[in-house]
């Protein structure tokens, strides 16, 4: 899986997009992509049953600032810039706990691809 957000400086103008890996190398399937509100206002999560990863996108609106990932056995958490738009792409399975400055977890819309 390959993904990307692009976006203005100010952040009011933005693209996302996200492609599948085919069978030979550097072969990329499109899947998804545009500008609408589910990343704008939200932490988008899109799958696929098909597929081991799913990515997570956001323009960071709700000021997430620490991303939380446990496979199971190992737990790691990551600060994440409160200003900032991010992308990341997560092994099925885990678990993902998204939090703002305060503590408070902020659950993702799911989608399929």
């Amino acid at each position: 899986m390959f993904s990307a957000l692009i976006y203005a400086d100010d952040q009011t103008d933005f693209y996302y997009f996200v492609y599948i890996k085919g069978e030979k190398d550097l072969e990329f399937t499109f899947r998804r992509g545009g500008s609408n509100g589910d990343i704008q206002e939200h932490i988008a999560c899109y799958a696929s049953p098909e597929l081991a990863d799913e990515v997570f996108l956001s323009m960071n609106l709700k000021n997430v600032c620490s991303i939380t990932i446990d496979d199971g056995n190992e737990i790691m958490t990551e600060e994440v810039d409160p200003n900032t738009p991010f992308v990341y792409i997560i092994p099925k399975g885990y678990e993902v706990i998204f939090r703002d400055a305060e503590g408070n977890r902020i659950e993702p819309g799911r989608f399929t691809l």
